[in-house]
């Protein structure tokens, strides 16, 4: 019969040994109701251990349902002789005495809560499954808006790096049209200065050179007036070809507008600059007050969850079960009822310690799947996934690297060259025309060229300066350690679990 052999031996020894023994019928009627019983007994104790083995939650109400009709069959069985007329003592005690003894294991087992112990641990197996499956979904999301701060940080970041191309591309038209100035200055002022030669020319071959011809010739020369000519050639051809400021014409004037372009860039880089940084902060703060301070509560909250529900706290339920379980088997009122209440009690051991290993195992796969994440000191790779510093750090190295001072030092470098060596050449290569003149009308041409060299060497200085003045503060700007001020990301490093 299961857990009811040794009892049933030991009830049928004693129902032989009791002095005097009961009539025949009493006898009957006993083994007849202790049969019966110890088969409800038998129904009843298997079905606590399907309970108890049972993974489904919420079965202490089977259990006590389970142990009311137990004790229902215990009644069945005192009530056994109350057809019987004239009850003998001996049948009366014999009764009494199982009934007591059983009533006894059943109110000590029930006493050992072992159905709330089995839907304790059901319990903390469901929400160790609920909490794997809230933080991997936890993680999913927060490594999905890592994923879109990345990308708003890199656009600004992006941004930041188009700056210095914004800046060429910005001055470039002007840049390029002023190139052009140097070579088209020396085509206007040779060309001036061919017809003017030819014309004194012309007049030196008509009068000649000698004597009282020479005065004549003196005379003409004043009359074509070559210093006066060449003034006004410079100043409608070659200045304004050299972009020299002319308050009365609306022709284009490469130097006013590339002077102008250069201001312009400057405020653009101040204004665009400073809203792409504070695009890039706005985003590092977004990502610490929002998606970092969901972190840090999740990890704390999984630091409280592992305190409430650990694998320890399951095993103490476990071993505060076991332990009462050990008691009530060893404090039972009989040999028969220990013997088989002892099978009994490793029986509901074995089913209970299954839902612990159930446990044992989600738990492990808890810690395994959050250890350095949700759990413990953070690990390094979840670090870098939640702040992306080193492949950050990667990208801002790429962003100096690119070499936009370099970028902005050619640019400064190109139109020093224009404005100073290709000016300088120009003016130099005009000047060399007026050795084909008469020595005395070189003279004369001497001042006006040089009044137009000093102002076109003032011109250009005063573009030099504007050029340097904004390279300078581009070179500031894209310094290694002001681009690394503007991509800091230690405040995301400090915001996380130390």
């Amino acid at each position: 019969m299961g857990y009811s052999d040794n009892r049933a031996k030991e009830l049928e020894a004693r129902l032989q040994q009791m002095s005097p023994p009961p009539s025949a019928e009493e006898t009957a009627k006993i083994r007849d109701a202790m049969n019966t019983y110890l088969r409800d007994r038998e129904d009843r104790l298997s079905t606590l251990l399907a309970l108890i083995g049972d993974t489904g939650d919420k079965r202490l109400g089977d259990v006590v349902n389970c142990f009311s009709q137990w004790l229902d069959a215990l009644k069945r069985f005192g009530d056994g002789l109350n057809s019987t007329s004239d009850t003998s003592t001996s049948a009366l005690i014999f009764v009494t005495r199982t009934s007591f003894e059983e009533k006894q294991a059943i109110d000590s087992l029930r006493a050992t809560n072992v159905g709330a112990a089995h839907d304790v641990l059901i319990y903390r197996a469901k929400v160790l499954e609920e909490k794997i499956k809230a933080l991997a979904d936890k993680w999913d999301k927060l490594n999905g808006e890592t994923g879109y701060f990345d990308a708003t940080e890199k656009a600004s970041v992006d941004a930041i790096r188009g700056l210095v191309d914004d800046v060429i591309r910005k001055t470039g038209p002007a840049a390029d049209q002023l190139a052009r100035v140097p070579n088209d200055l020396y085509n206007a002022v040779r060309s001036e200065l061919k017809l003017l030669n030819e014309s004194v020319s012309r007049l030196g071959k008509s009068v000649g050179l000698d004597g009282a011809a020479r005065t004549v010739w003196e005379e003409g020369v004043k009359v074509i007036d070559p210093a006066g000519k060449l003034r006004s050639a410079l100043t409608k051809e070659a200045l304004k070809a050299a972009g020299v400021a002319l308050p009365s014409t609306d022709d284009p004037n490469p130097s006013r507008e590339l002077g102008e372009s250069i201001r312009a860039t400057s405020q653009f880089i101040d204004v665009l600059l400073q809203q792409r940084v504070n695009e890039y902060r706005d985003a590092i703060q977004k990502r610490t007050s929002g998606l970092l301070v969901l972190f840090n509560e999740t990890y704390n909250d999984t630091k409280k969850f592992v305190e409430e529900n650990g694998f320890d706290k399951a095993k103490e339920r476990y071993q505060e079960t076991s332990d009462t379980l050990d008691r009530w088997a060893s404090e039972l009122p009989s040999d028969g009822l220990k013997s088989d209440f002892g099978d009994y009690r490793k029986a509901l051991l074995d089913r209970l310690s299954r839902h612990l290993s159930e446990i044992e195992t989600m738990y492990n796969r808890f810690v395994r799947e959050n250890q350095g994440r949700f759990l413990g000191p953070l690990g390094p790779d979840i670090s870098e996934a939640l702040t992306q510093t080193k492949k950050w750090e990667e990208y801002r190295v790429g962003l100096v690297s690119m070499g936009l001072d370099e970028k902005v030092r050619k640019w400064r470098d190109d139109l020093r060259g224009i404005l100073v060596v290709n000016m300088r050449d120009a003016i130099e290569k005009t000047a060399s025309e007026l050795d084909d003149f008469d020595p005395e009308v070189r003279q004369q041409l001497q001042t006006p060229f040089e009044a137009f060299r000093d102002e076109v060497t003032k011109e250009a200085a005063a573009l030099v300066a504007q050029v340097d003045q904004i390279y300078e503060k581009e070179q500031r700007v894209w310094s290694s350690d002001l681009v690394a001020s503007y991509l800091d990301r230690r405040i995301l490093r400090d915001a996380l679990p130390q």
